[in-house]
């Protein structure tokens, strides 16, 4: 981890592998931060051998959630989360779209992950999708929109980012 906020302590990392529909595959992982390290800057030492050789969706996510001991209440609280598509189309190097799967790649390299205060939304207020609607005020702010997907889109927009805290991710393939 780099550059955590000043109320953090002891923290521990759960990585959960979710797909589009938020629908969990493989078990979750946990890992606590090494005690011989800054609380500012953990190193977790996690290793994880993951077979994706199973799923047979390709907008699956390494969704990453920091956790803490918060300094001045002592209370157990979310730092923040992070997400990282784990496979990518080979044409745009972009996530995989569930409609459009076709053919796409595991994703393998190093990665800088930022990390946000939230995570999007399981529905979202009509508002956010009103640009090309032409109806009255008052029944957009009533409707509830069911968003279409829980992907690195849905995350980047409607979740803002902690001030330059983030995750250093490596993914090696076999």
């Amino acid at each position: 981890g780099r550059f955590f906020p000043e109320n953090v302590t002891v923290t521990k990392i759960t990585v959960r592998f979710l797909t589009s529909e938020r629908e969990q595959v493989g078990d979750n992982i946990e890992s606590i931060g090494s005690l011989d390290t800054s609380a500012y800057f953990p190193r977790y030492r996690l290793r994880c051998f993951v077979n994706t050789e199973m799923w047979d969706d390709p907008t699956v996510m390494a969704l990453l959630t920091v956790e803490t001991l918060e300094k001045s209440s002592e209370d157990f609280c979310v730092v923040g989360y992070g997400c990282l598509p784990l496979f990518v189309d080979p044409d745009t190097e972009k996530q995989p779209k569930l409609d459009h799967a076709g053919d796409y790649t595991l994703r393998s390299g190093s990665y800088q992950i930022p990390l946000h205060n939230c995570l999007p939304p399981q529905e979202a207020s009509a508002r956010a999708f009103s640009k090309e609607m032409d109806r009255n005020k008052n029944d957009l702010q009533n409707t509830k929109v069911a968003l279409s997907s829980f992907d690195l889109e849905a995350f980047e927009e409607n979740c803002p980012r902690i001030s330059c805290a983030s995750l250093l991710v490596r993914i090696l393939t076999a």
